[in-house]
């Protein structure tokens, strides 16, 4: 498996933002990272080295502090493409701009299958997710933004992409 192909950040982003955004979010060139995926965590990619800082392990491997990268895309579900976010304006890059965050999974016990339905979400049924009670890794602050872009297709939109065809 390689992380900037198997990746869900690769397939979300391209491999390029992935590794973009690994480079900054660990200060190394991602293309040499080495990640592993421990038995019981299968299709997950997990680092060693290098330490990142201020964000306590996941787990430990062969006696090494680790942390959870990605997880290899499997054949389930859709992953939606898109842009990582930066302000509009260069006057406002700034004030934006922060350090990266480990990516944040809705990992379920298995610690295989990812995901949460939004009717679920929205029922406050997180049950089947590892961790579901414990804070989420965000550094030093207690909440983070979250931006996902979503295209939205009219019904003139879907005309015109009839007519083409």
């Amino acid at each position: 498996m390689d992380l900037l192909i198997d990746g869900y950040l690769a397939q979300t982003f391209g491999p390029r933002d992935a590794a973009s955004y690994f480079a900054r979010l660990l200060r190394v060139d991602a293309r040499l990272l080495r990640p592993t995926a421990p038995q019981e965590w299968p299709h997950s990619f997990f680092i060693t080295s290098p330490a990142v800082l201020g964000i306590p392990p996941s787990l430990s491997i062969n006696g090494q502090p680790a942390w959870l990268l990605d997880y290899a895309i499997r054949q389930v579900g859709t992953v939606v493409p898109q842009r990582p976010w930066s302000p509009r304006h260069s006057l406002n890059r700034q004030s934006h701009t922060t350090s990266m965050k480990m990516p944040i999974f809705f990992v379920h016990e298995d610690r295989v299958n990812l995901g949460l339905p939004l009717v679920k979400a929205v029922a406050g049924d997180r049950e089947a997710l590892l961790g579901a009670g414990t804070a989420a890794p965000l550094g030093n602050c207690s909440s983070t933004y979250i931006r996902i872009n979503v295209g939205v297709l009219s019904s003139d939109t879907m005309r015109l992409v009839e007519t083409v065809r």
